[in-house]
């Protein structure tokens, strides 16, 4: 049972660090609270997992957005695609969120 209501805090904290958006901060803080929450190891292996996922996807969506940057600057794409491009990202983080 106690494993059970440590768990419930955990998502609780998240929800309250990540302010409602999914983002890596949230992960972050309570990793670092890890003592304060008594996360077992096994909790702490899931959230680092989190936080390695969400790292990627943010790395990826940087890249894509530097390509797009480059392309616009040599002029092979417009500005509207650009634009477009940034909407679908706001679009797809708040659908995970």
């Amino acid at each position: 049972m106690k494993g059970m209501k440590r768990g419930a805090f955990v998502v609780c904290a998240l929800a309250a660090l990540s302010d409602g958006q999914v983002a890596g901060q949230g992960i972050e803080a309570i990793i670092r609270a890890r003592e304060t929450l008594e996360l077992t190891d096994a909790q702490i292996q899931q959230l680092d997992a989190i936080r390695r996922e969400m790292v990627a996807q943010r790395t990826a969506e940087q890249a894509e957005m530097a390509e797009l940057r480059s392309r616009l600057a040599a002029g092979q794409i417009r500005q509207s695609e650009v634009m477009g491009a940034r909407e679908d990202r706001q679009a797809a983080a708040e659908d995970r969120a």
